[in-house]
């Protein structure tokens, strides 16, 4: 029993450690190909919850915090479009300052 406690906490510091919260200034990238937040250095995020952006239009900067991500989680969006959208990484809104 010791060792599967061991185990769970391990696991929910590996969880807790790659989550990296952060506050920044944002544009709010939308396309075809799903959301994206773009930092100061023109890089993309894509937004795991982008349902939380739906009433803010492309092109507003909004200042987030927010978890990177390794993956999103839940339901797969098949593609609606074409189109490519290169991003760095996702991330996944946790306030909107």
């Amino acid at each position: 029993m010791k060792i599967v406690r061991v185990l769970l906490l391990a696991g929910l510091l590996v969880t807790a450690s790659s989550c990296n919260k952060d506050i920044q200034k944002m544009e709010v990238i939308k396309d075809c190909t799903g959301v994206y937040v773009r930092d100061k250095n023109g890089q993309d995020r894509k937004v795991c919850n982008a349902e939380i952006l739906d009433g803010i239009a492309t092109g507003t900067k909004i200042k987030i915090s927010y978890d990177k991500m390794e993956q999103c989680f839940g339901l797969i969006d098949g593609n609606t479009c074409e189109m490519a959208h290169l991003y760095v990484g996702v991330l996944e809104i946790t306030e909107i300052h």
